[in-house]
């Protein structure tokens, strides 16, 4: 056995053993180079910190990669809570990652967290001021119904940007839909065109160029928009619901009704259809149809206070006091500032007691 001293002094004295250790490791220092201690390198500071950061971007950027198409596949299954964690947790380590901020916005829209969204999509467009990140935004300001920021961004992706081709269609039909609203109709005829050339066969934009007509007033020309989108898509409901105002307009109260009735049958939810079955039940003396299709709305969205207080107001008219309370009450609790609920609540609850102290 070599002694503790032995081995302490044989590096400094035993060439040989040098030698061997050389040949054995290829140091490829000469053979005449004697081994000397070396002092510790001293990284100078600014250069640790360059290093550190390499070493973080190196380590760190396959982990938020990872995170990222973990995140995308849970959006697919509609995990979204879980998705959205993943997705803070890796913008976390780097804020400025554009995949990550793009999913997290489409997350935050899928869950009705739209203002969060809306800050999503600015960020994205200051760090990647692409076509479709424009896009993207100006759809999402015009599904909030913000038609100047809407107008205002798709102008600004078609001045700046080769839109794609397959987002020109969306792009001109929400312009002309847009520019409908304003009033402009010429210009928003210009654009249904160039949407048209796109896609002919859309019943969605022939629905949008019937709305224009109803605008101006020519009926005729409406409805054979409304009746060309049926041929293309007989279940859709806008058609229907257009169709319906136009033979309204002419007086066909009968067409009409069945118009509106079809429309509520392939779409119970379409807000649209069920505003205009109050408005006319009310004038036609059928408030019972009325409130048969508030009610089954009201089965699947009962949070929705406008119908719920459309519902109340048809069951007072129908005599149906309690129920109307009822929905009263649900009205109040859902706004507490819509004060002709809170009025009508009180006439019920007073015409209840006095009906319950007459029959007493």
């Amino acid at each position: 056995m070599i002694s503790r001293k032995e081995r302490m002094e044989a590096p400094f004295h035993s060439q040989g053993l040098i030698k061997e250790f050389r040949n054995s490791v290829g140091t490829g220092f000469p053979e005449t180079c004697s081994p000397k201690l070396v002092s510790p390198l001293v990284r100078p500071i600014e250069q640790s910190a360059a290093a550190l950061k390499e070493f973080d971007r190196e380590t760190i950027l396959p982990t938020i990669t990872e995170l990222v198409q973990h995140a995308a596949t849970l959006i697919r299954y509609r995990e979204y809570s879980a998705a959205q964690s993943l997705l803070r947790h890796a913008l976390m380590h780097d804020s400025n990652y554009t995949p990550a901020i793009s999913l997290l916005a489409v997350v935050l829209e899928r869950t009705g967290q739209q203002d969060e969204a809306v800050k999503c999509r600015r960020a994205l467009i200051r760090l990647d001021a692409s076509a479709d990140n424009q896009l993207d935004l100006a759809a999402l300001y015009y599904g909030l119904e913000n038609d100047e920021a809407a107008f205002n961004t798709y102008q600004s992706a078609l001045a700046t940007h080769s839109v794609p081709e397959s987002r020109l269609f969306e792009v001109y039909k929400n312009i002309g839909n847009i520019l409908v609203r304003r009033g402009d109709f010429d210009g928003a005829e210009d654009f249904y065109n160039r949407a048209f050339t796109i896609e002919p066969k859309s019943d969605s934009l022939l629905v949008n160029f019937g709305t224009l007509e109803i605008n101006r007033d020519d009926l005729e020309a409406a409805g054979a928009r409304f009746r060309a989108a049926i041929e293309i898509n007989p279940n859709s409901d806008r058609a229907w619901v257009g169709l319906a105002l136009v033979h309204r307009a002419k007086g066909d109260f009968e067409l009409s009704w069945a118009n509106l009735e079809r429309a509520l049958d392939l779409n119970p939810s379409n807000r649209t259809a069920l505003k205009l079955i109050v408005e006319w039940a009310v004038r036609d003396g059928r408030v019972q149809a009325a409130a048969a299709r508030l009610e089954t709305y009201l089965a699947t969205d009962g949070e929705d206070a406008e119908m719920a207080f459309s519902l109340a107001k048809c069951q007072t008219l129908m005599g149906r006091f309690n129920d109307a309370l009822f929905e009263c009450e649900r009205v109040v609790a859902l706004d507490p500032e819509q004060e002709e609920a809170v009025r009508l609540r009180l006439i019920l609850a007073e015409r209840i007691l006095a009906e319950a102290g007459a029959s007493a």
